[in-house]
């Protein structure tokens, strides 16, 4: 066998197979109903930050980066992808951070867009709900900061 052959079948004999794990049978779908295969592959293990309603919820955490991507809002809420951030905090929670208020989502996607990562740092603290400069609305405030780690 020649050279070649010999060190390509052994690559193949050590990869590691990545489907093992995975469910392989096909998806129950009704024809009519809207679904994201994706959805839940990234966020199985995270808690769900949501400061604003649960009193056991700290109203910031930090954490080095594990998903960065996007995840879809209830369709009573307009169904729209909005930025989702999956980060470990020191404690090892692990933590998924939806863009669902529009000050949140916003800056979520300036530091998405600025390059954020896997491995980088990054936090974020739920400043309350904030009267506008016209005083005839509230929102709910945050923010967002994020450190690059060598890329």
């Amino acid at each position: 066998m020649p050279a070649a052959a010999t060190k390509s079948s052994k690559v193949a004999a050590e990869e590691v197979d990545l489907l093992a794990d995975m469910n392989t049978e096909p998806a129950q779908v009704d024809d009519d109903d809207d679904f994201d295969l994706l959805s839940d592959m990234s966020e199985s293990d995270a808690k769900a930050w949501v400061p604003w309603n649960e009193d056991d919820q700290p109203r910031g955490i930090q954490g080095t980066v594990n998903h960065v991507g996007t995840v879809t809002q209830d369709a009573k809420y307009g169904g729209d992808d909005v930025p989702y951030v999956e980060l470990t905090s020191k404690d090892g929670t692990v933590w998924g951070i939806r863009g669902y208020s529009t000050v949140l989502e916003s800056q979520m996607n300036k530091v998405i867009d600025a390059g954020l990562r896997a491995g980088d740092v990054f936090a974020v603290v739920y400043k309350g709900e904030v009267t506008n400069k016209k005083g005839d609305n509230t929102y709910k405030s945050f923010q967002v900061k994020t450190k690059h780690i060598g890329h």
